[in-house]
């Protein structure tokens, strides 16, 4: 008898494949050992379906929710695209089960997909973790340095200097691996050379592991520069107050007069009369000065406020005297040199050859605290003190709103120059003063 002359009590993969095809259309055939199992033929293709209620579950209709849904189409073995008889009743029993359960097809597939994405990002999170074990301190700081997005360039480069010199036998072993004790030697090892330099250098490596528990908690589970402070370690520091005192001005003015190198006056001079931040000052180019209205903008900051301030027109002459020899176009650095960057970075020989002439020792920073007090000697309020040398106002105080406008600003800023040359070149019109050039 043929296939067609009689149907099995069940589908058998024997009977599925010798059943021919539809002429034209489609039907459906149902497995009678089997509820809602069905088979439907077309005229090229043979499906595997399944077709039941969903216990307790009813359309909008208000009739009892039945589904209907493709298992897949049939093959003798699995294979791409195809689905044997075997793995299709597999399929078959699932929906039926969880139909029992109330549960469609679509609500299971959403199931299994979340725990198909949980389970990849919990693979993803263990292969995280096993590369973090082996994360040296060196990528860790890449890594750092990638993620913290308002790091500036100089500070990158002042972190990697710094591990370089003080971390050298650290860089290239896991960062894990590294403890509190091996911190606490290294931070005394550090501190026989400079207790400032000790602080500051570890302070830099509590930063990078404080990133590595958030970034790697499973990994990194305490931050190993913590043993510092929980032993009380950390030296202590007296904050620097030095300034170049008013007797003292004439000296220190005549020594950076006589400096051979005529940048390193200019920068020496800029910084005396502003209150500038020194690495600020250096990455100065010739368009951030306006020669129009005498002023300077400073757009990268340590505050991230960009600063625009009037600059007293005896540094913005000696200025104009000096572009006149060293001008490099709009885009190009006003205290240039022939390193790395472009620009002056170091003048710490400078400074040791002036502290030798004038007996007065000073860092770039004590100029800046110098205009601070200066401007107070000279009765000018805190508030634009703090305005001219980009210092942070309280915001809860109803002064620090005032406005101050470049033009209201000139005026302090004429005073402290008076005041500073009356110091620094008593016997010499201020107009006379000027850079020397070298032989």
């Amino acid at each position: 008898m043929s296939v067609m002359g009689r149907k099995p009590k069940g589908f058998t993969p024997t009977w599925i494949e010798n059943l021919p095809f539809e002429a034209f259309g489609q039907k459906c055939h149902y497995d009678v050992t089997r509820k809602g199992f069905g088979l439907l033929v077309s005229t090229k293709t043979k499906s595997f379906l399944v077709q039941c209620r969903i216990k307790g579950r009813f359309a909008t209709s208000g009739r009892p929710l039945e589904i209907r849904k493709t298992i897949g189409r049939f093959g003798k073995v699995d294979a791409d695209g195809l689905v044997s008889m075997e793995t299709a009743l597999i399929e078959y029993n699932r929906i039926i089960a969880d139909a029992e359960q109330g549960i469609t097809p679509a609500e299971r597939d959403q199931v299994t997909a979340e725990a198909m994405e949980a389970a990849r990002q919990e693979r993803e999170r263990q292969a995280r973790e096993e590369t973090a074990k082996d994360l040296t301190l060196t990528e860790l700081l890449d890594e750092y340095l990638l993620v913290r997005k308002n790091i500036k360039a100089t500070t990158a480069d002042l972190y990697r200097n710094s591990f370089r010199w003080y971390f050298p036998e650290w860089l290239d072993i896991p960062a894990r691996t590294i403890t509190g004790d091996m911190v606490i030697k290294k931070h005394a090892e550090i501190g026989k050379r400079s207790p400032a330099m000790a602080n500051s250098t570890m302070k830099a490596l509590r930063a990078l592991y404080n990133h590595a528990t958030e970034a790697h908690e499973e990994v990194f589970l305490k931050n190993p520069v913590r043993k510092l402070s929980s032993l009380n370690a950390w030296y202590t520091i007296d904050r620097r107050d030095t300034f170049i005192q008013a007797e003292d001005l004439k000296a220190w003015f005549d020594s950076v007069q006589a400096m051979e190198n005529r940048t390193t006056k200019m920068l020496m001079l800029f910084l005396l009369f502003s209150g500038a931040r020194k690495g600020e000052s250096v990455n100065l180019k010739w368009h951030n000065f306006n020669f129009k209205n005498d002023s300077v903008t400073i757009r990268e900051t340590k505050s991230g406020r960009p600063l625009c301030v009037p600059v007293a027109r005896y540094v913005m002459d000696e200025l104009r005297q000096y572009k006149t020899d060293f001008y490099t176009g709009e885009d190009g650095f006003v205290f240039a040199s022939h390193g790395s960057t472009g620009h002056l970075v170091d003048v710490r020989r400078a400074l040791r050859k002036s502290a030798s002439s004038s007996g007065v020792r000073m860092t770039p920073h004590d100029l800046r605290r110098g205009v601070l007090t200066y401007l107070k000697n000279i009765g000018v309020d805190v508030f634009t003190r703090k305005r001219l040398v980009n210092h942070a106002v309280p915001e809860d105080v109803t002064e620090g709103y005032t406005i101050h406008t470049l033009e209201s600003l000139r005026l302090d800023v004429e005073k402290l120059a008076d005041y500073i040359l009356r110091l620094a070149a008593p016997d010499s019109d201020r107009k006379v003063v000027q850079l020397r050039k070298s032989s």
